[in-house]
């Protein structure tokens, strides 16, 4: 339990800092609001689809399967502002939450895999390291280092 709560934690106090560090101006229907001391939770009007997310810069790089995700329609792993960003969509915010939060709680905070020296790095095992997570209308970001970026990405989202 408190391995999953030191990295929800740093997400949290980054977001703040971000926020209170931010503009005033938030696009339409951006507020942001934390559910029960859970994720941030970002447009939750909106849904969203991979060309959304592309046509706000997010370079989509390879297609995830999405069998090992209950209830996500489609995976996709992608960059934005040369930072890792994983998005997972689903059919609505509200399955978005219900479905799509404890799997992101379990991928935050795992170590990436890498190369121990002088070892090889075994691509079909290699694994991207996600700290943080926002759930955006109907989509959960994971976010690489910290959700800033992920925050800035949404910024970009018509």
């Amino acid at each position: 339990m408190r391995a999953r709560f030191v990295p929800t934690l740093l997400a949290v106090a980054a977001t703040l800092l971000v926020t209170a560090c931010g503009s005033d101006a938030e696009p339409p229907g951006a507020a942001s609001q934390q559910v029960d001391g859970g994720p941030f939770v970002l447009r939750a009007d909106d849904i969203f689809d991979v060309d959304s997310v592309t046509r706000a810069g997010w370079k989509k790089s390879k297609q995830l399967s999405a069998g090992l995700l209950p209830g996500a329609v489609e995976v996709w792993y992608g960059f934005f502002e040369q930072k890792d960003i994983e998005i997972r969509f689903y059919e609505s915010h509200a399955n978005a939450l219900a479905l799509g939060v404890d799997p992101a709680d379990e991928a935050i905070g795992r170590v990436a895999q890498s190369a121990e020296a002088g070892g090889k790095l075994d691509q079909s095992r290699a694994r991207i390291g996600y700290d943080a997570y926002l759930v955006v209308g109907n989509m959960v970001m994971l976010c690489e280092l910290e959700v800033a970026t992920c925050e800035a990405l949404v910024e970009r989202l018509d």
